[in-house]
């Protein structure tokens, strides 16, 4: 057996393949690649030529590559008073289009339309596709009918013209076999199908029907039967059950039959499977094909199941073989649609949905594409799912609950809805007494009451898949968290849990104490913007003591105070797992971080501690300079925000000079001085292990920005420095571009906010331009860029590395995690 390749194929084969590809690719992409494919592609005469705004530059060139007579499909689409017409017309001799079989145009004027039939020299011509000016449709309609007749038009479409049928002339041989229009009323209809004898496919948008046309129909309407064999409606609006008998009567040979609607929104008739099994046994007994999309509201459907049951009938099942399904759309999470698979729709994304579908009756969350076939394999990439609306009440969650269930790929679930009650919560937590693959479940900004707590509590003592709950702004109380923290004292699998926002305050503190004695798996736990106390940290401590697992607590935005940092240090001291312990904005003071750094002296697991927002000055400063002269394990510190005075710069400074564990320190945001720069200096030149360094915001000026260049000249270790927002103006800006320019330890730097000018920032960049270590360089910030920003975007061209910062806010630099 010899290996096949393209070029082993015959030339009707790759012909073939051909018709697939855009005439673009096949002129730059397969042409060249060698002879034989050059050769084939010159052979090619099924080309399909296109304008628009993406191939006007390349058209003239593509146009003279390709054989007129090769070209069958001609596309113009452009938009309203763009010259298209005129600019095809100059290129191009429409009369050498000897085989043209489809001509589809946009957005066009009797004028254009009539140089165009008049310049058509074949008779290959099959298909139109218009799209006149709404101005000028009714004499376009004129030179429609002109053109039927003269080119023996088989397949018309103007899709987006609305009730043109009376304004037509139909050719009394007319040869049209395919009509797509936009909306028409129900008498129109009729005059297609008594006017065009060989029309066998209709697709219209609407068909308009009143009350009148189904009491007293016209005797002319009832004489006749059409061979139409396939009707589309892509808006069906048929509100009762006597106008579909009576659109329909007229056409009982009918083999496909499709009614969508995307805004139809009413529970009637459309829903019923019984309704349409029996209406086409007695109105369409040649139907080999049927196909509807519909929506509806959910509260408006009781339960999935009792919907997709009427479609599992012998008749749908075994006799047609159509699969129907049902599904709680997630993204609009007020939609349940009924639709038969596979489908072909206009939306603008496939929905992530909980599908039953008529085959087995199981619930499954899918992404599959409505117009695939049914296959669940199609949905092993569906691996995280977010449903973020107050549209979800509990019986929305049920349907999620029974796709979860069977699901066998979803990782990570995302709810957040203020509508979701205790009976969601009871549905979502059987979910996870049987989903087997759910690792992450996020319920944030929900209302967890007693009852749903418990419920999800019962959950976590039997689920062993799940490793990460989030439980964000759920206004919980001590009720609530409760029933959680007795489950954590039997969880075996969970290892992050996050409780930000929930005032649980001390009392809860009490029993999370208790459960985290227990367990054993539990790594990382957040209780920010708790309302957490002195006795809450008491409580919490008292768990953490014989605690052998956690290692990050986030204890930010609460009230421990001074008095609650004794048993933070009794923590630090007891706890020999705990690795990052974050305190920002809980205001202990300096008298608060005595403790905490006394605690820190003899600490040896601790390397990351952040005390942002917490009151602490000089004598506070001097404490933890202290810590840093004997710690040995920490490595990232944060002091952002804080009121630390020159001699408390100084002591951390001289500490940190010392200091050979620490590789990340922050002291941004404390508006200490010229003095800190001075101090922080000697820091640059002695360390040999701080990597990042952010003391932005701290009044430093020329004067301290000239300490800070003097040391980066000597400096070998420092690789990240943020010195943003510090009033730094030329003559500084100018000495640390000056020490930069043979640096090679810093790779990032941050100098915005500093009122940088452009002159500045030109000169920053020359000086910079042969560093070869630095590889980000924040220069440019909102103020410089006012008035400036042709010269500044030009400058980023040159050189990728200046970076442009939009927002002052709370920038960070420097890593924080």
């Amino acid at each position: 057996m010899t290996d096949a390749s393209l070029l082993t194929l015959p030339i009707e084969v790759i012909h073939h393949i051909l018709a697939y590809c855009d005439t673009q690719t096949i002129l730059l992409s397969i042409r060249p690649v060698c002879k034989h494919l050059y050769s084939i592609v010159n052979s090619y005469d099924q080309f399909e030529l296109t304008l628009d705004w993406k191939s006007k530059s390349k058209f003239q060139w593509m146009y003279r590559l390709i054989p007129t007579e090769g070209i069958v499909k001609l596309n113009i689409l452009r938009n309203e008073y763009d010259g298209f017409v005129d600019f095809f017309l100059s290129v191009c001799d429409l009369r050498q289009f000897t085989r043209l079989r489809s001509l589809t145009i946009q957005h066009v004027g009797e004028k254009d339309l009539v140089s165009f039939f008049q310049l058509i020299n074949t008779h290959t011509l099959t298909s139109l596709s218009i799209n006149p000016y709404k101005r000028e449709i009714s004499t376009v309609l004129f030179h429609i009918t002109s053109a039927i007749e003269k080119f023996q038009i088989r397949r018309l479409c103007m899709d987006k013209c609305d009730h043109i049928v009376t304004h037509m002339s139909w050719p009394v041989d007319c040869t049209l076999t395919r009509l797509e229009i936009g909306a028409c009323h129900y008498h129109e209809y009729i005059t297609v199908l008594q006017r065009l004898p060989q029309l066998r496919t209709i697709i219209m948008k609407q068909c308009v029907m009143n009350d009148n046309d189904v009491t007293t129909p016209s005797t002319s309407d009832t004489k006749f039967c059409s061979l139409l064999k396939s009707l589309t409606i892509t808006d069906f609006s048929l509100f009762s059950q006597q106008q579909l008998e009576l659109l329909i009567s007229f056409t009982p040979a009918l083999v496909h039959l499709k009614l969508t609607a995307r805004e139809r929104r009413r529970f009637d008739y459309v829903f019923d499977g019984l309704y349409w099994e029996n209406f086409i046994r007695i109105n369409l007994l040649s139907l080999k094909k049927f196909e509807i999309c519909f929506h509806t509201e959910t509260h408006a459907v009781n339960d999935l199941v009792e919907l997709i049951t009427p479609f599992r009938t012998p008749f749908w099942v075994e006799e047609k073989r159509w699969l129907i399904a049902c599904a709680f759309i997630i993204w609009r999470n007020e939609d349940i649609w009924l639709y038969t698979m596979p489908i072909s729709v206009d939306i603008d994304r496939d929905p992530i949905r909980c599908e039953i579908s008529s085959r087995d009756g199981v619930c499954r969350l899918t992404k599959r594409c409505l117009n695939q076939v049914f296959d669940i394999t199609a949905d092993e990439t569906l691996k995280i799912l977010g449903c973020f609306s107050s549209g979800i009440t509990d019986k929305e969650m049920r349907y999620l609950s029974d796709g979860l269930q069977k699901n066998t790929t979803i990782t990570t679930l995302s709810i957040s809805s203020k509508n979701i009650g205790s009976r969601g919560i009871q549905h979502l937590a059987t979910a996870l007494q049987n989903n087997t693959t759910l690792t992450a479940l996020h319920l944030n900004s929900n209302r967890i009451e007693e009852e749903g707590a418990q419920y999800l509590g019962d959950a976590l003592k039997k689920n062993t898949t799940l490793t990460t709950l989030e439980l964000k702004w759920n206004e919980m109380g001590p009720r609530e968290a409760y029933n959680l923290a007795r489950a954590l004292r039997k969880n075996a699998t969970l290892t992050t849990l996050d409780l930000c926002g929930n005032n649980l305050k001390d009392e809860v503190m009490q029993h999370l104490g208790d459960a985290l004695r227990k367990n054993a798996t539990l790594t990382t736990l957040n209780l920010q913007a708790n309302q957490i106390r002195a006795a809450g940290i008491q409580h919490l401590a008292n768990g953490l003591r014989n605690n052998k697992k956690l290692a990050t607590l986030d204890l930010k935005s609460n009230s421990i105070g001074e008095a609650g940092a004794p048993y933070l240090a009794d923590i630090l001291r007891n706890n020999t797992t705990l690795t990052a312990l974050y305190l920002e904005y809980n205001y202990i003071k300096d008298d608060g971080v005595q403790y905490v750094a006394s605690a820190l002296r003899h600490n040896a697991t601790l390397t990351i501690l952040s005390l942002c927002e917490n009151g602490i000055k000089g004598e506070g400063a001097q404490y933890l300079a202290d810590a840093l002269r004997n710690n040995s394990t920490l490595k990232k510190l944060y002091l952002y925000q804080n009121r630390i005075t020159p001699d408390g710069a100084k002591h951390l400074a001289d500490a940190l000079r010392i200091n050979t564990t620490l590789t990340t320190f922050g002291i941004g945001w404390n508006l200490t001085g010229i003095e800190l720069a001075q101090h922080f200096a000697e820091v640059i030149r002695h360390n040999k292990t701080l990597i990042e360094l952010d003391i932005h915001y701290n009044y430093l000026g020329d004067e301290g920005a000239a300490y800070i260049a003097d040391a980066l000249r000597y400096n070998t270790k420092l690789a990240v420095l943020d010195v943003s927002s510090n009033g730094i103006r030329q003559k500084g800006l100018k000495q640390l571009a000056d020490a930069l320019e043979n640096n090679t330890a810093l790779t990032a730097i941050d100098l915005c906010f500093n009122g940088m000018e452009v002159s500045d920032a030109k000169y920053f960049a020359n000086t910079i331009r042969n560093n070869r270590m630095l590889t980000e360089v924040r220069l440019l910030d909102e103020h410089s860029w006012e008035g400036h920003s042709w010269e500044l975007n030009e400058l980023h061209k040159k050189d990728k590395r200046l970076r442009y910062e939009h927002n002052r806010g709370y920038r960070h630099f420097v890593s924080r995690d």
